[in-house]
């Protein structure tokens, strides 16, 4: 790199001196009864010491203790892991009176990703209804931020971060292809992302034709180009590939991978191969038994002669 005329390096500091020996073997105690697990790292003339309190009844989390000593001098600070920002805690849900899911346990944090699998009818719009909030879960919670998205009040606010493509695309076909996305926009309060989006979906040259002329893959462009532009930072995907042609699954695969690198989450429901690096994925099982054929049948039956 090149130094600026008229520039002098500043004098490299004098090496820290080494801790004495009795910061060695500190006692880091405290005024409850809960067990600790003490881990040095040695680096050069510093110790840091990491103290992992354990949990307690009723607590919500491990507490982390962090001792920095250096050069004689230790400073400490207590602080909590960072909470997930979508928690479901021993979800269940039902659906026409039959259980799909039972005690699911999942944590996401930003730039999380988690892709639902399962044959048709097994409940994969459900669960993302689910998370959307339009339905509650017949056990267990989904926690945004640490609160229950069922509540009203939380309600309100986590809608305003959820953006949706679902198999129904509410495109107005009476609108072009641009005031189909810039009326999203407007309700958003934003501007000026709506042909950007268009031009990124492969749509810029059709954004003054009216929507009716789009085919069923440029329709589920023209949702994605949607879902960029309002830019929220939940994306809940329903069969988010249906109708894509090869070059349409690379851009989704793309967009989502970015707005993962943003710090953005992605629920993804499919029955199609998708690549997304890093995801959780959640299979649903069938949620009818197999028929029986008549080999079955013919198998399970006596023949009485």
């Amino acid at each position: 790199m090149l130094k600026p005329k008229n520039c002098q390096s500043l004098p490299s500091p004098p090496p820290l001196p080494p801790p004495s020996p009795e910061f060695h073997h500190c006692i880091l105690s405290s005024t409850r009864q809960i067990k600790f697990l003490v881990r040095e790292v040695v680096s050069g003339n510093r110790i840091i010491t990491r103290v992992r309190l354990g949990r307690e009844s009723g607590s919500s989390g491990w507490l982390v203790l962090m001792a920095v000593v250096v050069g004689g001098i230790c400073l400490m600070s207590l602080r909590k892991p960072q909470l997930p920002r979508i928690l479901l805690n021993n979800v269940s849900c039902m659906r026409n009176a039959q259980q799909i899911l039972r005690h699911v346990n999942v944590s996401v944090h930003d730039g999380g990703a988690l892709v639902l699998t399962g044959a048709n009818g097994s409940g994969k719009s459900t669960f993302l209804r689910m998370l959307a909030g339009f339905s509650k879960p017949s056990a267990g919670e989904i926690l945004w931020n640490g609160h229950d998205i069922t509540q009203s009040g939380v309600f309100h606010q986590y809608k305003l971060q959820l953006g949706w493509v679902s198999l129904k695309d509410a495109v107005k076909e009476k609108f072009t292809v641009l005031e189909n996305v810039q009326w999203f926009e407007v309700l958003e309060g934003k501007e000026g992302r709506s042909l950007p989006a268009l031009e990124l979906m492969g749509l810029g040259k059709l954004a003054n034709e009216k929507a009716r002329m789009l085919s069923m893959g440029q329709r589920k462009r023209l949702q994605l180009a949607r879902l960029l532009a309002i830019d929220r930072p939940i994306w809940l995907l329903d069969e988010p590939s249906v109708a894509l042609d090869d070059d349409g699954v690379r851009l989704l695969e793309y967009i989502i991978a970015e707005h993962r690198k943003k710090g953005g989450i992605v629920f993804v429901a499919t029955h199609l191969p998708i690549e997304i690096d890093d995801a959780m994925y959640l299979r649903l099982p069938p949620r009818f038994p197999r028929r029986m054929t008549l080999v079955d049948m013919l198998d399970r039956s006596e023949i009485v002669g």
